[in-house]
């Protein structure tokens, strides 16, 4: 009896599985970091009009960021990741010949091409700024901006968490919709609440490894993560992205704390 023609996945390439994901997470921790370092500077400095965050500020508002928060995480992470440069220009192209084809709207939606080019630094601001944001949600309470924004139209506790991390999440539609509607209705509790929000933005809570979390979420909402065995964890986090103290014990001790970063996914899929 002749044998089925049963196609095997590809094996892993290990260096190049490596390299790509020690830029990203590099990346990614860097703009985590400076929006933890630079959210008072920028509020300081935007509304005073002067200063470098300023000049940052309005560089990176034309790209509209937030309208990344509404989008599928896995889409976000994909636009994120093209205009900071961080994948290769021959995917850059696959994508911007996809975009022409009728697939656009179930991968994009209604994105134009403009929208997937890397090469515009307002746009690559912004989608680190986007991207950044939506980790550190997650760092903070467990759930993406993305998540926190689609939850927002039937919870206002969600909905004000969501401001507090990024104020920019009142453009977005759900929250639009749900801030008109207390403006309409006179609702100044409401209102008042959202003020609150604004004044009183989220900081990072007391993880002894936020950014070692921020990198194990990526790759988790990648589906990396269960690749991310012992070796190749020490190989990131213990020698290629050493320089970024993501963690400071040994091999063993860092296979015990990704263990339990998956040990506590399973427990939230319940």
């Amino acid at each position: 009896m002749a044998r089925a023609n049963v196609r095997r996945p590809k094996p892993l390439n290990e260096a190049a599985w490596l390299s790509f994901w020690a830029r990203v997470l590099r990346e990614t921790v860097s703009v985590l970091v400076q929006i933890e370092r630079d959210r008072s500077d920028i509020r300081r400095d935007t509304l005073a009009g002067a200063g470098r965050s300023a000049e940052v500020a309005d560089q990176s508002a034309s790209s509209e960021w937030w309208r990344y928060y509404e989008m599928p995480e896995w889409r976000h992470f994909l636009l994120a990741a093209f205009h900071m440069g961080l994948l290769p220009d021959i995917a850059r192209a696959s994508a911007l010949s996809v975009m022409k084809m009728d697939l656009t709207r179930y991968l994009f939606g209604t994105l134009a091409e403009r929208d997937i080019e890397p090469r515009s630094p307002s746009r690559a601001l912004g989608s680190a700024w986007s991207l950044g944001n939506s980790v550190r949600a997650w760092v903070i309470c467990g759930r993406t901006l993305n998540e926190l924004v689609a939850a927002a139209a039937n919870d206002d506790d969600t909905l004000r968490l969501a401001i507090r991390i990024d104020p920019t999440a009142l453009y977005c539609s759900p929250i639009r919709r749900r801030f008109l509607r207390a403006v309409a209705g006179y609702d100044g509790k409401f209102l008042a609440s959202i003020g609150e929000a604004l004044r009183d933005p989220k900081p990072l809570q007391s993880e002894q490894y936020p950014e070692l979390q921020a990198c194990l979420y990526l790759l988790h909402r990648a589906r990396q993560l269960d690749v991310l065995n012992e070796a190749r964890a020490a190989r990131l986090f213990l020698e290629d992205l050493a320089d970024l103290k993501l963690y400071q014990g040994d091999r063993r001790s860092l296979t015990r704390y990704v263990q339990r970063f998956r040990e506590k996914l399973a427990t939230e899929k319940r």
